[in-house]
This record gives C-alpha cells, structure tokens and sequence, in this order.
C-alpha cells in the first residue's frame, strides 16, 4: 500500500477549494464471492488552459447512479448505496420484506433479520479510499464490513469513523423501532465539513471533471430506459436515503448541478408520464433553473431501439390510435406525436420556447427514420434540433465476428480508422441533409465509440480483451480527434458524448474516463483538446 498525496482546487457554486488530498493505492484481492475492488489513483490536475463550459461544443451522458459506479457524483456517498437487501446469518439474500419509511430508511427488522446495502463494489473498478465518516440519526447496531473497518476509538454515537481501503458493506443488524437508525450519510472525512455546511450535494473532484462541458445530459442518472415512472408524487425525493434505485435522481438534484456548474441540462421525459407529471416537471424546472440557462427536452430515449421497454409501450400507442401502416411506422409516429405534447406543456410552463431545445431523437443510421419523425404532422415546424447517436464501431455481431476476431491489434486500429470512421461520417451527413431539409439543428444525445461485443459475443473474453486494449491505448486519442473533426465538418453542432466516467467490461468501454480523477486517458484528452480548439462554432 502507498500514501500519495496530491493538490486539488475545485470551485462549487463561487467557492473555490484548494488543499492536499491523501490517497492509497493498493491492489485488490480477488478472493471472495464479491471481489473487492482497486483504490483510487491520484485525481486528473490538468495543464490545459481554463475554458467557459458554455463556449464548448460538447456535452456529456453521465453514467447511471449505481453501488458499483465509479462516477462519485455526491459528497454522501450513501446516496449511491444498493438498495437495501434483507438476509440473515446464513443467507444473504432472503427474499423476506423489510419494514422501511417513506425514505427507504430501515424501520424495524424482524428476529433474526439483516438490512445489508454495499457501496464501492464491483472487482477491478477503482473508487478512492482512506477515511470516512458515517454520520446518523437514531439507535440500533451497525457493522462496517467488506474493505473498510470501523476506528473505534474514534467513533461515538451519531458519528462514526471508517478507513476504506476497498469496498463498503454496511449492515443493520438492531434498530430501535421508537428511534430507529435513518439519515444515514457517509462521507470522506476532508469533506465532512461541506456536508454539514449542507450548501453542495458536489464531490469537488466530480464538478472539476465536467469542466469542458456545456451540456449535461441526464439520461441515466433519470432512469430513462424501461422506466414505470408515470405519477409525479412517485419520482425520487431529495429526502430519499439513496437515489440509486429504480426512479433515478431527484430532478431537483440534476437542476442544481446545472446551476452549480452554469451548464445546459438535458432531460428525458419518462415514456409513461402523465401529463401532470409532464407539467409538474416542466413547473419545477421553471422555477428552479437559472434563467440564463436553456433546457433540452427529449421524450423517453431512443424509442427507434427495440431493446428497450418504452420502444414496445410506444408502438403499442401507435398501433391502438391508428398513426402507422407498419408497427415501427406507428412506433415512430407516436413518439413525433407525444413529444410535440411534452413540447406544448413545457412551453405552457415556461411561457413561450425561448429557453427550451426541444429534440427529436432518431437512429443515426437510418435517415428514413429521421425523416418520418420529422415530417409526421409537421413535427419540425415545433422542434428544434434532429438528435442522432453516431457511434463509430465495429459493434460485434454474428454478420462480422470472424472478420474482427482475425485481426491483431494493429489490423483492428487501421479497421476503426479506414472503414469505421468513414461509415460513421456518412451517417452524419446523411443526418445533416435531413436536419437541413426541415429548417433544424443536427445535434449528437450520444456519440463516441461503440466497440462491443453483442449476443454471443459478449462472453467472449479475448474480443473484450482486444477491444478494451484499443480504448484503452494511445491511438484512441487521435481516432477520436479525427471523429470529432468528422462531426462539425459534416454539419453537426451540439456533440454529447457518452459517457463520462465508467469502467471497461465486457458490456462496453463507454466512458472518456475509466474512474474519477484519471490522469491521461486518450479519449477525455481528444474530447477536451477538440473543446478547447473548437468553440461553439453555432
């Protein structure tokens, strides 16, 4: 194990903090049915010169809220914990229900019962270690397991201190019914004072990372794929213990990042939500925005894509009010329809659409979709941009895997760049013309690589290998400032990449970074030097 200590300035809101951070690195044990995971490297200090986020190009998808994420986001680290699950001393999960109040805080447990969340999980993914502090209201027994231990000599009633050196387990083994353990908050020890203060929700580390960014696309962080959000008294609380769960991020939480960082948001609309919740939305960003900021408005995400759950709803609307001769045409023409609805009731918010991009999102490779959603009751006389998710591969599948499989690494690099990009630039403009053709902007949801495997190719651990290596090496660098150059010389504008911070899989090497505070990797080094060379040009 190594101490390393380096310098961080981070500014929140119109603070600026400035101090030595201690880390430690250590490497994991890979022993155990849930193998813990690696410390933290030292944070990004880059050398690049300051630039206004709202002058960018760029935008940014951050990753989902999860236990095993390794974006830290939130100063209360409890607030990505895995929901709670019951077990006992023989059984991790028992399946049993727990008696949790209206904030998912553990009221009471049965005989026997255990109430255990993790954070900080997920084998070789890299979370930042040292020390931490619990703080808490109410009285019961808590054990602090996995890779941190609690400092007993430390700790006393309502707050507890911890070393992590890996992962966090937690488990509530007594709670008293009358006054029982809730208000759970964990929190790195340097920045106890923040949390208390109670002024920012912000990890410094995390606001300094999203700083050559004008837009924050929130699409995962509202749970938008396969979401049953459909009540506005249903959607996640700021009072909630965690927000992790299945409703995603409180919206009012996403609103005051973007005014804390001053950047655009980007909201996608729940596919099953009334319009109540539409308008209710609609009110609360209103009135909780800087008025100097605008609002992307998207309905659901990516309905086109059969995978997800709101594809099948859509096309089911589509088909019972009769809008297509084919169940994809009506699928498509129903997501024209709804989302002019959300426009309208947004716009009845707000007043007029003067703050408000309103966006229609479509299959970047096929521009007859794009072209179907737009004209479609005259949609594009009431959006504003054609949103597209160029992705440049391979993407893996049963027509090509042989072909990628043969390659060494230096044949799959001159692949991505010869016949990859390409293809990728002639979806842009075929976009562009579309965009163009309907008086609208040609922006990107999401874009960057998409080198995965998919189907039966997913377990394949020599293609995920391979293809983690070429995200992970030097050349993906000028691969993806050849791509961004791609992007604005065939017409597009706003760029949002996805994602910003995520760990490598076999499920995709989405993130510009591979965990918070990553020095030197290829693709934030293109995305932020194409930033800084490339302001707003629109």
């Amino acid at each position: 194990m190594e101490n390393i200590e380096v310098e961080v300035k981070a500014k929140i809101g119109t603070t600026t903090y400035e101090g030595f951070l201690s880390l430690k690195v250590t490497t994991s044990d890979p022993s155990g049915i849930m193998p813990p995971v690696v410390s933290s490297a030292p944070p990004v200090v880059s050398s690049a010169p300051p630039m206004s986020g709202m002058a960018s190009p760029l935008g940014t998808n951050l990753a989902g809220v999860t236990y095993y994420a390794t974006q830290i986001p939130f100063l209360d680290i409890f607030k990505t914990s895995m929901p709670w699950i019951s077990g006992d001393n023989s059984t991790w999960d028992n399946k049993q229900p727990l008696d949790l109040d209206s904030n998912s805080n553990v009221r009471s447990l049965l005989p026997g019962q255990i109430a255990r969340t993790l954070m900080f999980r997920g084998g070789d993914r890299v979370f930042p270690t040292g020390r931490y502090i619990i703080r808490y209201e109410g009285i019961g027994t808590m054990t602090i397991t996995g890779g941190a231990t609690r400092v007993n000599e430390l700790s006393q009633p309502g707050r507890d201190v911890i070393d992590v050196e890996s992962s966090i387990s937690l488990y509530i083994t007594q709670t008293n019914p009358s006054n029982y353990l809730r208000n759970i908050k964990i929190v790195r020890e340097e920045y106890e004072d923040l949390l208390i203060d109670g002024s920012t929700y912000w990890d410094p580390l995390f606001l300094a990372s999203l700083d050559t960014v004008s837009t924050l696309r929130f699409m995962d962080w509202g749970r938008t794929n396969n979401s049953l959000a459909s009540q506005w008294q249903d959607r996640t609380k700021v009072s909630d213990s965690r927000w992790s769960m299945d409703k995603g991020v409180p919206y009012e939480v996403m609103i005051d990042l973007a005014n804390t960082l001053h950047l655009d948001p980007w909201i996608c609309v729940p596919h099953l939500a009334t319009n109540d919740f539409v308008l209710s939305l609609a009110e609360l960003t209103r009135d909780l925005l800087s008025p100097s900021l605008n609002l992307y408005v998207e309905y659901s995400n990516e309905v086109w894509n059969s995978m997800f759950q709101q594809s099948r709803d859509c096309q089911a609307q589509g088909l019972a009010l009769g809008l297509g001769t084919s169940p994809f045409q009506a699928r498509l023409n129903y997501q024209s329809r709804r989302s002019v609805e959300i426009f309208e009731l947004f716009e009845a918010a707000y007043g007029s659409n003067h703050r408000l991009i309103r966006v229609i999102s479509s299959q970047s490779a096929n521009p007859w979709v794009s072209e179907q959603l737009l004209s479609f009751e005259d949609t594009s006389l009431v959006c504003d941009a054609l949103a597209i998710a160029p992705y440049f591969g391979p993407l893996v599948t049963g027509a090509n895997s042989q072909d990628i499989l043969d390659m060494d690494f230096d044949e799959l690099i001159e692949h991505v760049k010869l016949v990859e990009l390409p293809k990728a630039a002639v979806s842009m403009k075929e976009s562009f013309g579309v965009a163009e053709g309907h008086g609208v902007d040609l922006i990107a949801y999401e874009g960057g690589q998409h080198l995965v495997g998919v189907g039966i190719h997913v377990n394949n651990d020599v293609l995920t290998s391979s293809l983690i290596a070429v995200n992970k090496d030097s050349s993906m660098e000028g691969i993806y400032s050849e791509y961004l150059d791609l992007w604005r010389e065939n017409g597009g504008k706003l760029f949002v990449h996805f994602l910003d911070c995520e760990s490598y899989s076999r499920w995709g090497s989405w993130g510009a970074r591979e965990y918070q505070g990553q020095s030197n990797a290829p693709k934030a080094n293109a995305l932020e030097d194409f930033a800084l060379a490339n302001p707003k040009w629109w």
